[in-house]
């Protein structure tokens, strides 16, 4: 695996299966093994765990958790630290070679990335996700398996698309909101909304 560049998983929970699998199979990596400093196990799928990064004396790190919030944190703790965040492609994810992808951000099997798409940093674009072209997601995002997006739409950071959400084109969705699965947004989004059902509407904010 020699000019592979190996990089540590950060957690030890569902995502990170989904995680590492699309690292080995990405094509640029190889796979140390994974981080937790809450765990108390010593192996994750035939790999080390070790309580942190540095452990492994490796400098790079893709955060798998799910939840935005912790890791957002856990990225900015890491980056802080002076390591470096890297992005995992899934070969059989579709991304143009318009579209950018920003650090840390996973893109998952099936997920389609359309020309001048623009991805943030820390994201998760889950499997069979689609970003039409010209959408714009913020930093910490999580797109669940089967979202749709349309084209030049704007989602804030920190927000959480629920499984099979759609979104109308040019629609903006504020940082922090929610949709609940299987919603359909056909109007903006103010921060810190949750909005639910078709067409969506607020249930509340945060």
């Amino acid at each position: 695996m020699k000019g592979l560049v190996k990089v540590v998983v950060i957690g030890t929970g569902g995502h990170s299966k989904v995680v590492a699998e699309t690292i080995l199979m990405d094509g640029r990596f190889e796979l140390s093994g994974f981080a937790n400093s809450e765990a108390d196990i010593s192996e994750f799928l035939g790999f080390p765990v070790f309580r942190s990064v540095t452990d492994f004396n490796e400098a790079h790190f893709i955060v798998a958790v799910g939840n935005n919030a912790v890791r957002a944190r856990l990225f900015a703790e890491h980056v802080k630290d002076g390591l470096v965040a890297v992005s995992a492609i899934h070969p059989k994810a579709i991304v143009s070679p318009s579209a950018i992808v920003g650090e840390g951000t996973v893109v998952a099997a099936g997920a389609i990335i359309n020309p001048f798409a623009q991805i943030g940093r820390n994201c998760i674009i889950n499997t069979g996700a689609v970003v039409e072209h010209d959408c714009v997601i913020g930093d910490h995002t999580h797109l669940a398996p089967g979202t749709k997006l349309a084209g030049n739409v704007k989602i804030a950071e920190g927000s959480f698309l629920g499984i099979g959400t759609t979104v109308i084109p040019g629609i903006k969705i504020g940082e922090n909101c929610q949709t609940g699965a299987g919603a359909v947004v056909i109007r903006d989004v103010e921060p810190s909304t949750i909005v639910v059902g078709v067409p969506a509407k607020p249930l509340r904010r945060d």
